[in-house]
């Protein structure tokens, strides 16, 4: 009987022994999120509201032929080339991607790095839309892009059009339970945050440290950023975990010395495999 109650106190400090090293491994480790397409999406119905349906009607009633894969097409056919017309390229230029990989406009960009205010921004494109009314092809194309940069340059607005995704955010907790540090390290004006904040300060309250890109001037894949992120919070790039949507943005923090994946389709699911792979190395 001894010798069996020996065993399981020995099983039982062994086991104790094990979990603190385990919660010590966790601990030097720290898992990184982008927000965009990894915490949140767009609410497409939301920007709909925000944007103004009147504008979607008569656009759609002008253009029945952009109806089908809407969203990709006023991006990319209209958004789009109307931002590039506001501010072109010059040669200096930082680079920043979307979640298909095209390089942003820079007027997102002076938005993103807080060098243009929402204020700023919102009267570029009601002057543009104003001087420029030869650019569009109708009246209804130039009153939806007035529309939508007005959403997009608003921030309570452009907070209002994100919804979080609970499946990360379950995965946040999860990596939080395990005693892991948690960072934020994101493209996002710094006007427009602390809304988003509001919509769950529980959730943001859960992270170590946050970097935003309006904040400290930076934008990913700029390696500057990754530095700042990884000298303010002293972390080892080696422990850190990073997911992002935007591969051009996992490629640089594998530059940096991190392990990084794509987050695919708004699915915290598709970087489960590598962050076990990662955990257990």
């Amino acid at each position: 009987m001894e010798t069996i109650r020996f065993k399981a106190v020995v099983l039982a400090v062994c086991s104790l022994t094990f979990s603190v090293r385990a919660g010590d491994q966790a601990a030097q480790k720290a898992v990184i999120f982008d927000i965009g397409g990894v915490l949140a999406a767009s609410d497409k119905l939301q920007a709909f509201k925000a944007t103004g349906p009147h504008h979607f009607f008569y656009y759609f009633s002008a253009n029945p032929c952009m109806i089908s894969g809407s969203t990709e097409k006023i991006r990319n056919q209209l958004l789009y080339p109307f931002l590039r017309s506001c501010m072109p390229y010059t040669a200096t230029d930082c680079f920043a991607y979307d979640e298909f990989g095209q390089r942003l406009p820079q007027l997102m960009v002076e938005w993103m790095t807080g060098r243009l205010s929402c204020r700023s921004l919102r009267a570029i494109c009601k002057e543009n839309c104003a001087l420029y009314s030869s650019w569009f092809v109708s009246p209804a194309e130039r009153d939806l892009m007035y529309g939508m940069t007005m959403m997009m340059f608003t921030p309570h607005h452009l907070a209002n059009t994100q919804q979080l995704l609970y499946k990360s955010l379950d995965f946040v907790r999860a990596c939080k339970a395990s005693g892991y540090k948690l960072y934020i390290l994101s493209n996002w004006d710094s006007e427009s945050f602390p809304e988003l904040v509001k919509k769950d300060p529980d959730l943001f309250a859960l992270f170590d440290g946050i970097v935003i890109s309006g904040d400290c001037g930076y934008v990913k894949p700029d390696p500057a950023i990754y530095r700042h992120l990884l000298n303010t919070y002293n972390l080892d790039p080696h422990d850190t975990f990073f997911i992002d949507d935007v591969i051009q943005n996992v490629q640089a923090a594998r530059d940096a010395g991190m392990t990084a994946a794509q987050c695919m389709l708004c699915d915290i699911d598709s970087i489960k495999s590598a962050f076990h792979a990662w955990q257990n190395a």
